[in-house]
């Protein structure tokens, strides 16, 4: 990627809107992570058919990560985003109305093509083609912890609306609407905000089957996947930590809860845009994931091996919250090493998609795999497994990291060589 000193001011503005934008974007899906007993009783659905919406979702979504990618290289992020904000806004009205079981299953299958088809890897390479000063982990970490500040601030207020309202479905109904039209002025916004670059793209730039081939065949690429399956196989399984602390330690709810606060939200919000800041100091995001890693690795070992006991409480809370920010830095940049490797814009959707396709599949598995073991074992012993693997995770996802790093020096080097 071409090098430039500053980052012009308008390119912030614009990555502004994507932070908006993305926080936004998946609380209609996943507004039933906080209005659970609201949003069923709007859908009229029974157990089954509500939980069967959500899965349509995420096997959906997974499907269709790697079309993504080349429909993002294919057509310009200035019509993917916006036609995705604001068709997840009108699936909001969808909801808000409460259609039939049909109806819902076909609008949570358009959330998902919105999702992974037209917006997550288009948001991501138009992130790093606003970072004309690097290889795009500043944009990128700016934006991941952007997007958990105005989560956490959206879901604040709209919970003080949600209490206003008389009954659980008018509340939800209102947050409904509230997010659909966030959504559509976002995505409105981003139309005008954005430059049409594949409009100014010549032939010769364009996306050819050939390319996909290209980007198949790269080890970086399937390197980068195995970075994102062990960074998002540990995030999932960090969530169990919050059981832990209150069954197996004594914390109060209150504190777990807390504890979960700072782990989904604190941590997002400077992990994110530190990883995105040091990768931008160092010239390289590939060692400041594998940096992340050590530090991952470090805290996990940590909780493993400390005594269970209340005593220990604090060393755990501290180790606890180091683990969570070391996952945030990774995720604000890791996208980021596809471009410190050399890939081309014109491919890093292609790239993204397939690192995504692969990287989240832990989605499948890994959920099930916890669950499992708290109902084999008993008290601690179920939760001591599962830290035991996430340590194994983040060992494996060491080892990848360092490779992909000094792959990308050796790679560096040889070209300069050759001049």
């Amino acid at each position: 990627m071409e090098q430039h000193t500053k980052i012009p001011k308008m390119n912030y503005f614009t990555l502004l809107i994507f932070v908006l934008g993305a926080a936004a974007f998946y609380q209609v899906p996943y507004l039933r992570w906080t209005f659970y007993d609201g949003v069923m009783e709007l859908s009229g659905l029974d157990n089954t058919q509500f939980a069967l919406t959500m899965s349509i979702y995420g096997a959906a979504g997974m499907i269709m990560y790697f079309p993504g990618g080349v429909i993002a290289d294919k057509f310009s992020s200035k019509k993917l985003i916006p036609v995705s904000l604001i068709a997840t806004g009108v699936c909001g009205f969808i909801l808000m109305s409460g259609p039939g079981y049909g109806i819902q299953l076909f609008t949570y299958i358009v959330l998902a093509a919105a999702g992974t088809l037209t917006f997550w890897t288009a948001l991501n390479k138009a992130a790093i083609g606003l970072d004309t000063s690097g290889d795009g982990s500043r944009m990128l970490g700016l934006l991941e912890g952007g997007r958990g500040l105005f989560q956490a601030i959206f879901s604040a207020i709209f919970l003080a609306v949600f209490g206003l309202a008389s009954n659980a479905v008018g509340g939800v109904k209102t947050v409904l609407a509230g997010y659909a039209v966030l959504n559509i002025v976002f995505g409105i916004l981003s139309f005008f905000l954005l430059e049409d670059k594949k409009a100014k793209s010549t032939k010769h730039e364009s996306l050819h089957a050939k390319d996909i081939l290209t980007v198949l065949k790269i080890p970086a690429v399937w390197l980068l996947s195995l970075v994102i399956i062990c960074s998002y196989s540990f995030h999932l399984g960090s969530t169990y930590m919050t059981p832990y602390f209150t069954n197996i330690i004594g914390a109060t709810a209150v504190l777990s809860g807390a504890l979960a606060v700072v782990r989904n939200y604190i941590a997002q919000m400077a992990g994110a845009p530190l990883g995105g800041a040091l990768a931008a100091k160092t010239h390289s995001s590939s060692f400041i994931v594998g940096i992340a890693f050590i530090i991952m690795t470090v805290g996990i070992a940590v909780i493993a091996f400390l005594p269970a006991d209340s005593h220990m409480m604090v060393p755990l809370v501290i180790f606890m919250i180091i683990a969570a920010i070391s996952i945030y830095i990774m995720r604000g940049v890791y996208f980021a090493i596809i471009s410190e490797y050399g890939i081309p814009l014109r491919l890093t959707g292609t790239a993204i998609g397939v690192a995504s396709v692969i990287g989240f599949t832990p989605d499948i598995f890994m959920n099930a795999i916890c669950g499992n073991l708290l109902d084999k074992y008993e008290g601690i012993e179920g939760y001591h497994i599962i830290f035991i693997i996430m340590l194994v995770i983040a060992l494996i996802g060491l080892a990848a990291s360092w490779t992909l790093h000094f792959m990308i020096i050796k790679k560096k080097s040889a070209a300069t060589n050759e001049k």
